[in-house]
């Protein structure tokens, strides 16, 4: 069971830069999953989520969604080819 797939955040759209609660070296990674990994037109949540799928030993991810669209992401992210 993969948990925290979001780093507490730093993966989602949610995230603000002015929160300083992981510190900065958490938002330069994300910065950079978003040049050089995420691919064109995907929300980075949902590569997120479907990048833990990836791993075969991985069974299921705790995304601790708070909204209904949230859910409806995490259900799109299992689509998506990492």
């Amino acid at each position: 069971i993969a948990r925290v797939p979001l780093a507490k955040g730093y993966l989602s759209t949610h995230f603000k830069p002015t929160n300083k609660v992981l510190g900065g070296n958490y938002l330069i990674e994300a910065e950079m999953v978003k040049m050089y990994e995420l691919p064109k037109g995907v929300d980075l949540a949902e590569w997120a989520i479907a990048w833990c799928l990836k791993n075969p030993i991985i069974t299921s991810v705790v995304p601790g969604c708070s909204a209904p669209e949230q859910i409806d992401s995490t259900v799109r992210a299992s689509t998506i080819c990492v």
